[in-house]
C-alpha cells in the first residue's frame, strides 16, 4: 500500500489445522494533504523572543503544552514546545520546536573594582566557543589586569553579540602620613589640625 493511498484492503491468514481467516478494511482520506511544522529548532540572543505559528486553514482547534489554545504562542524563555492542532473535527496533527538561548543572555564583567598597587585582576568573558575581542584588541576569553584603566570586551557566539566595560582601579593603600618629624620635651603634647 502506498503511503497516503485510501481504498479497500484485505488480508487472509492461513492457520495450520483452522483454516483462512480474512478480514478487510476500508480506508478513506478526507481533505487534501496537510503538512504542518513549527519550524526548525531555534536559538535566540538575549532579549529576542519568537512567535511560533500553528495556524493553519482547516484547523478548529490548538493544544498547546504551555496551556495556551490560541493559534499563535510567543516564546521568551527556554524549551520545548509543542502543539495538537485538531484538523476539521477530523484528525490532528503534532509538531514540537525546541528554544534556546545563547550562553551571553546574563554577560557581565562585574562591577568596578579597585585593588591594592602590586595585585592583579583577571577578567573574564569566557563562555565557550566564540569569538572575544578586547579594547587592545587581544582575543582570548579571559585578560590579565595590572594597572587601572577601563577594559571592555566584544563576545560573539554564533550571530549573538554582547560587550561589555569595567573600570579596574589600582591604588597603594599602605602609605599614611603622620607629618614632619618633631622634637619635643617629656611632658608635652602633640597637636595635630588641618
Amino acid at each position: 500500500m502506498a503511503s497516503g493511498t485510501g481504498g479497500n484492503y484485505r488480508v487472509t491468514a492461513t492457520v495450520d489445522g483452522c483454516g483462512d481467516y480474512t478480514d478487510e478494511v476500508t480506508i478513506n482520506f478526507t481533505g487534501p494533504a496537510f503538512p504542518f511544522s513549527l519550524g526548525n529548532d531555534t536559538l535566540l540572543c538575549a532579549g529576542e523572543s519568537v512567535v511560533l505559528d500553528a495556524s493553519r486553514t482547516g484547523a478548529t482547534a490548538y493544544s498547546w503544552n504551555t496551556g495556551s489554545s490560541n493559534p499563535r504562542i510567543t516564546a521568551r524563555n527556554n524549551g520545548t514546545f509543542s502543539v495538537f492542532v485538531n484538523i476539521n473535527n477530523i484528525c490532528s496533527v503534532v509538531d514540537t520546536i525546541e528554544v534556546r538561548y545563547s550562553r551571553l543572555r546574563d554577560f557581565s564583567l562585574g562591577n568596578d573594582t579597585t585593588l591594592c598597587q602590586g595585585n592583579f585582576h583577571v577578567l573574564s568573558a569566557d563562555h565557550g566557543t566564540g569569538i572575544y575581542r578586547w579594547q587592545d584588541g587581544s582575543d582570548q576569553a579571559t585578560y590579565h589586569v595590572d594597572s587601572t584603566g577601563y577594559y571592555s570586551v566584544r563576545v560573539q557566539i554564533g550571530r549573538c553579540v554582547e560587550s561589555d566595560t569595567i573600570r579596574v582601579a589600582f591604588q597603594d593603600s599602605v602609605r599614611v602620613y603622620l607629618g614632619e618629624d618633631t622634637v619635643m620635651c617629656l611632658g608635652e603634647t602633640l597637636c595635630s589640625g588641618p
